[in-house]
């Protein structure tokens, strides 16, 4: 599940349901939904500056850890 909060409601949103997300610097992401749905979440560990990365697994690949402030933008496509 990814956490974050918009305004004051709080969002745990399953993987399987994300597109894509942008990295909108250290305090927010924008999480874009398969529906078309976008949302600027705030606050919690997994879309802030909190996050201390990713580990990127790729099919025939090592995995890659990418620190949070290296990441742009996250195709789940």
């Amino acid at each position: 599940l990814l956490q974050g909060f918009m305004s004051s409601s709080k969002f745990e949103i399953p993987f399987q349901l994300i597109d894509s997300i942008s990295v909108d610097g250290p305090y927010a992401s924008t999480v874009k939904l398969n529906s078309g749905i976008t949302l600027k979440l705030e606050v919690s560990q997994d879309v802030t500056y909190r996050n201390s990365g990713i580990l990127v697994q790729s099919a025939g690949a090592d995995p890659k850890y990418l620190k949070w402030k290296e990441v742009k933008t996250i195709d789940f496509q």
